[in-house]
């Protein structure tokens, strides 16, 4: 947590390090794929010794930006795929969400309920929900990188993260946004591109993150 965090780094995407007990290091590195519905994470180690495994757990909201989940009984619980390749559909009203990871998943779907929304709480709004994992992720992170893409499917606006190993996909991926971030002449030019998005055949701006859409008198 936040006592071993020894570095911190935005550029060309956040990135934490952490010092562990015995000296070693953890980097976490985290972006989104411009234009596809997306997101990567990527873990690279140093100094770990040899069976160090990282165990990671989806929690799922599962919701619109303007809703709340609440623990629903009967939700589908099954999971498709095998290997590197997951793919995890448990409320049928919401695009599946598809995992390419190169860990050992172990499925184990559970509840972790009430998170408490602190600044929900403050403007005086729903504030309590539950979040959804389907289960565990275990990667050997003393023996390789661990790389992990989870991905909404079927959304028309949103490309394709390609076919290859989790490592060659985020690799790709990395190498095409670090390309295209590095073209922008200053950080504030880089930040408007942020809401700049694609809807259906056409582009439109988006009026403010988290749960702005392209609103067009905040925009």
């Amino acid at each position: 947590g936040r006592v071993r965090l020894a570095a911190f780094d935005a550029l060309p995407w956040p990135a934490w390090t952490w010092k562990l007990p015995g000296g070693g290091t953890v980097t976490q590195e985290l972006f989104l794929p411009h234009e596809q519905a997306a997101v990567v994470l990527r873990w690279t180690a140093s100094g770990l010794p040899a069976g160090t495994t990282l165990r990671v757990r989806p929690l799922l909201a599962l919701r619109d930006s303007h809703a709340l989940r609440r623990e629903r009984p009967g939700l589908a619980e099954q999971v498709e795929g095998q290997g590197e390749r997951h793919r995890w559909r448990p409320d049928p009203a919401l695009p599946a969400i598809l995992s390419l990871a190169n860990g050992r998943y172990e499925h184990r779907p559970d509840w972790f309920r009430n998170f408490l929304l602190e600044e929900e709480r403050a403007r005086g709004f729903d504030h309590i929900e539950d979040l959804w994992s389907p289960g565990e992720l275990h990667f050997s992170l003393a023996e390789e990188e661990a790389c992990w893409v989870l991905q909404a499917e079927g959304l028309a606006e949103a490309g394709s993260i390609g076919e290859g190993s989790p490592r060659e996909v985020v690799g790709r991926l990395a190498a095409a946004e670090r390309r295209r971030r590095g073209g922008f002449p200053t950080a504030l030019h880089r930040a408007a591109d942020q809401y700049l998005v694609r809807r259906g055949a056409g582009k439109t701006i988006i009026a403010g993150y988290p749960w702005f859409t392209d609103w067009g008198r905040d925009t």
